[in-house]
């Protein structure tokens, strides 16, 4: 998972960090499945939903899913 401040989005920060995260080798990700804009953003980058589930979460079950990058 990956935050980004409301006041830094839409402005490449979160771009960056992905770019990052992948010349470092991380080819696998997770998002909350109810977060639209972060999954379009995912895949737009060319991360590919490989899976749904769901896992305790901080006190609490929550559903996310699983992206692959290829």
């Amino acid at each position: 998972m990956m935050f980004v401040a409301p006041s830094a989005q839409g402005m490449g920060v979160g771009a960056a960090l992905l770019a990052q995260a992948e010349s470092a080798g991380i080819r696998s990700l997770e998002c909350f499945r109810d977060n639209a804009p972060a999954r379009a953003f995912y895949e737009a980058k060319g991360w590919r939903l490989t899976r749904t589930y769901e896992r305790d979460f901080i006190g609490a079950r929550r559903a996310f899913v699983f992206y692959e990058k290829p």
